[in-house]
C-alpha cells in the first residue's frame, strides 16, 4: 500500500491555499487535467480552472498540465493557458514524467502531483520520488479506461481512509513553520 500513500489529501485542488504550496518548499504543481482540473468532456478550461492557475503564477508557483490523455486532446485544452504540459504521460509509468523534468531542468524536491486516482498519479508520484495530493473527482463520469481503475482505486482509497492515511492538508499545513 506504500506505493498509493499520498503526502497529502484534498477535496478539491480549488480549495489548497497557494501559500501552503510555498510553506513545503514547493515551486512546481504538476496538475492531472482529467477530472482533477477539468472534466474528462470539457475541450477548455473552466474559468474556475483559469481562476486557480492564475492565482497560482501570481503566487510564483509554476502549474503544469499532466495528463495520460492524447496529445491532440491536452494541446487543445492548454493553448489558451500558456503553460508547460506532459501529454500521454504514461502515468503510473515514469519514464515521460522524468523526462520532461530533466528536459525543463525540474528539480523533483521542488514539485508536487496532484491528481484523482491512486493508481495513476499517486503511485506515479512517489515511484519519482515527489510530493502528491490525492483529489476527489470533479465530475462523476469518466473515461472508460479511467472507470476500470476506479475499480481498484475505491477498495484502496477506503482501507487508506480506514487507516487514517489520507491525511488533509489542512492539518499538514497547520504543522509546517
Amino acid at each position: 500500500m506504500k506505493k498509493y500513500i499520498p503526502y497529502a489529501y484534498s477535496e478539491s485542488l480549488f480549495e489548497i491555499d497557494p501559500d501552503f504550496f510555498k510553506k513545503i518548499g514547493i515551486k512546481y504543481i504538476i496538475c492531472d487535467l482529467d477530472n482533477t482540473l477539468d472534466s474528462h468532456k470539457q475541450e477548455i478550461p473552466s474559468d474556475r480552472t483559469r481562476e486557480y492557475l492564475e492565482l497560482l503564477k501570481k503566487n510564483n508557483l509554476i502549474p503544469i498540465v499532466i495528463s495520460n490523455n492524447t496529445k491532440k486532446r491536452v494541446d487543445k485544452y492548454c493553448e489558451c493557458l500558456n503553460l508547460l504540459y506532459i501529454p500521454r504521460a504514461g502515468k503510473p509509468f515514469t519514464k515521460n514524467t522524468r523526462k520532461f523534468l530533466k528536459t525543463n531542468s525540474i528539480n523533483q524536491d521542488e514539485c508536487i502531483m496532484i491528481g484523482d486516482q491512486l493508481m495513476t498519479d499517486i503511485k506515479c508520484a512517489n515511484k519519482i520520488g515527489i510530493k502528491s495530493i490525492l483529489t476527489e473527482n470533479v465530475v462523476n463520469s469518466d473515461q472508460l479506461v479511467t472507470k476500470r481503475n476506479k475499480l481498484f482505486d475505491k477498495p484502496k482509497r477506503n482501507k487508506l481512509k480506514k487507516q487514517k492515511l489520507l491525511i488533509n492538508w489542512r492539518t499538514i499545513y497547520g504543522r509546517v513553520k
